[in-house]
């Protein structure tokens, strides 16, 4: 009789022979009638590792592609569902056996009595096999698999636009897939039109290409339509009237016709994009202020910002003693002297000077011929007419109130610049007719216009007190024709010189005072 129960609840030894097992320690006790006597069996623990790793089981592969030997301790009694734990050393060719313990070679069967062929049983693998009494089967290995059948070849298929290598596969190797050569110019995309289909190659389309928006990079057909764009640089690569070309809208109007691409309200020369060249039959461009400053040293002056390549670079030199003769600068613009002007009392005088950038990029102006000098003031200009000329003259006296310059122009959008400078001490001189305000310091200031209209206009300066002053202006004219502009009643031309040499009479008597160069001269090269 066997009791159960804590062994805390045992009871005493009275019964020789009566067990009892303790079941919250798991132990058997025997009654000897005057105590308990522990008649547990236990475990060696060399049991107890050696079940923990296998060891009845497990067994290396030591010979030979499918001849497989291994050795299990202690030797088995193999019969029907022993089991051997193999690592295999080589990978099998072919049909294989294994011999446990010396015994025979039995054969190793997939899928229940079917013999390997080859690549079942992989170097370094750790394979199941068990006996059925007759044959081990394989029941861990590469293509031991559960259910019947077998797989003897696996090929691939691509569409016909790539090409697929090593198929069909019947025993091991690699499938590789490659595409096939396209004609130029094709891409790979749904059909042009109608309803969806598997995609292939084939040529662009104009559906295919967005229209340019303010907002993001588009298709432009030249077909004599008109685009509204609000900011940034257009861009039209070789647009023909039969071709596409790409634009980033940019907010300027842009008329396509007949392969001809010309701004209206914004800057610039206008192209023709069939060729490459300038457009100089159609349009004017309208000049634009980018940016002013001044320095107060006059034998360098820095722009504020980076200039644009191709943009008007205007220079006012004010100097003292000696007149300066050139100009350079970082970006490698040459500088044109178009002339000068001095107060009556020789002690003030401006120079002007004129160039197109030669390069876009952060910009000192510095000076590279003549004496040092009081001051400079530098301006940048946007859509100036590469085919202009300069028109320029000067005035000096004495007074408050400069004399007025008259500008007559034949084409619209011509920019003027104007600058005044009053005799040493003198009162600050302040825009007055026509004019915008430039820069302005001491007793000299510029100042600026873009003559929209076709006509006459008339400029002018104003001073608070009566001095002596000199001043000059200048036109960017596109067809100038008649008398320099802004000549008065005092001055005369003599027309039989060039350069031409301007003279005023004070007192009765001539003065030369200064001598031009040619008042009209190209502004810009084409």
């Amino acid at each position: 009789m066997i009791q159960e129960g804590l062994a805390s609840a045992m009871p005493s030894a009275s019964i020789p022979g009566r067990l009892y097992f303790t079941s919250d320690t798991q132990q058997i006790f025997r009654d000897n009638g005057a105590t308990w006597d522990n008649v547990t069996p236990t475990i060696p623990a060399s049991v107890v590792t050696a079940i923990q790793q296998q060891a009845y089981v497990y067994a290396a592969d030591t010979d030979t592609a499918n001849a497989l030997v291994v050795s299990q301790t202690p030797t088995p009694t193999i019969a029907a569902g022993s089991l051997v734990v193999v690592k295999v050393a080589h990978t099998n060719t072919g049909a294989s056996t294994i011999a446990v313990n010396g015994g025979s070679a039995t054969a190793i069967t997939k899928n229940g009595t079917t013999a390997l062929s080859g690549g079942e049983l992989n170097a370094g693998q750790i394979v199941f096999l068990v006996s059925d009494g007759t044959e081990y089967q394989l029941v861990g290995g590469a293509t031991s698999g559960g259910g019947s059948g077998t797989v003897t070849s696996v090929s691939l298929t691509v569409p016909s636009r790539q090409s697929v290598s090593g198929s069909p596969v019947t025993t091991s190797g690699t499938l590789a897939i490659s595409d096939n050569n396209q004609s130029a110019n094709q891409v790979f995309a749904g059909p042009s039109s109608g309803s969806a289909a598997a995609p292939g190659f084939r040529s662009l389309v104009s559906a295919d290409l967005p229209l340019g928006t303010t907002s993001a990079a588009g298709a432009l057909k030249p077909d004599g339509s008109t685009i509204d764009v609000s900011s940034g640089t257009i861009s039209v690569p070789t647009a023909t009237t039969s071709n596409l070309g790409i634009v980033k809208p940019d907010g300027t109007t842009i008329t396509i016709s007949g392969g001809v691409i010309s701004s209206s309200g914004g800057s610039g020369v206008n192209y023709n994009y069939s060729t490459g060249n300038p457009n100089t039959s159609g349009g004017t461009a309208t000049p634009a202020l980018v940016q002013s400053t001044q320095s107060t040293s006059g034998s360098s002056c820095t722009f504020t910002n980076p200039v644009v390549s191709g943009n008007l670079l205007v220079v006012i030199s004010m100097w003292e003693v000696g007149n300066p003769t050139s100009y350079s600068d970082t970006v490698g613009t040459t500088y044109t002297n178009i002339g000068g002007v001095q107060t009556q009392s020789f002690d003030n005088g401006l120079t002007l000077f004129i160039g197109t950038a030669a390069a876009s990029g952060s910009n000192t102006i510095s000076l590279s011929g003549g004496s040092a000098l009081a001051g400079a003031m530098v301006a940048e200009f946007s859509g100036t007419i590469t085919t202009a000329d300069v028109a320029f003259a000067t005035n000096n006296g004495n007074s408050s109130t400069p004399t007025v310059f008259n500008i007559t122009t034949s084409q619209a959008n011509d920019l003027v610049v104007s600058a005044c400078v009053s005799q040493a001490g003198g009162p600050l001189p302040a825009v007055s007719t026509n004019l915008t305000a430039l820069q302005s310091t001491m007793n000299w200031a510029s100042g600026y216009n873009v003559q929209s209209s076709v006509g006459a206009k008339t400029y002018a300066w104003s001073l608070s007190s009566s001095t002596k002053w000199a001043e000059f202006i200048i036109a960017l004219k596109a067809n100038p024709s008649g008398p320099l502009p802004g000549v008065d009643n005092d001055q005369a031309y003599d027309t039989t010189t060039s350069p031409w040499t301007a003279y005023v009479f004070h007192g009765g008597m001539w003065n030369q005072y200064i001598e031009m160069r040619r008042w009209f001269r190209r502004l810009f090269m084409a």
